[in-house]
């Protein structure tokens, strides 16, 4: 009937991306829970603030410079 195949009868092979796929996996599931697939960021308020100064700076300068 059908030709002998060996390799359908050996066990499944777990490859080295494999693992790591699962242990990403296994990671995942223990944390924090997923954001839904939305990108969940924090913004750091110091460099906030650092880039308004900045922003003001360089508006100032070019002010400056016209004046």
């Amino acid at each position: 009937m059908f030709p002998g195949n060996e390799r359908i009868r050996q066990p499944e092979v777990a490859t080295g991306r494999d693992r790591i796929a699962q242990a990403w996996h296994d990671a995942r599931a223990a944390g924090l829970p997923p954001s839904g697939g939305t990108v969940s960021t924090t913004w750091n308020r110091p460099i906030i603030a650092l880039g308004v100064v900045v922003l003001l700076w360089v508006i100032a300068a070019v002010l400056i410079q016209w004046g």
